[in-house]
């Protein structure tokens, strides 16, 4: 009863304060390379990725992809877990 109590005391905070990384709430639209800075999220580049996709800004789309792949291959060097692993 103890461990119980210990894990959901916890836990509890973490449930309650977390937030999922794709609810960011920015939204940049295709946006270009030089406009991209260190604070944004992977998924945050993916959208962008996306958006310049949809509106035929491909070199756009291909730079951020570069980007948004780099991020996930620190990622991806990060995880121990080999089913964790894209390649």
């Amino acid at each position: 009863m103890r461990q119980l109590a210990l894990v959901s005391a916890l836990l509890i905070p973490t449930l309650v304060g977390a937030k999922a990384n794709d609810a960011l709430p920015r939204e940049f639209g295709c946006i270009a390379q030089d406009e991209i800075s260190n604070d944004m999220h992977s998924s945050e580049l993916a959208r962008i990725m996306r958006a310049c996709a949809t509106e035929q800004r491909y070199d756009d789309a291909v730079q951020v992809y570069y980007i948004y792949s780099s991020y996930g291959l620190r990622d991806q060097q990060r995880v121990r877990d080999e089913s964790a692993l894209w390649y």
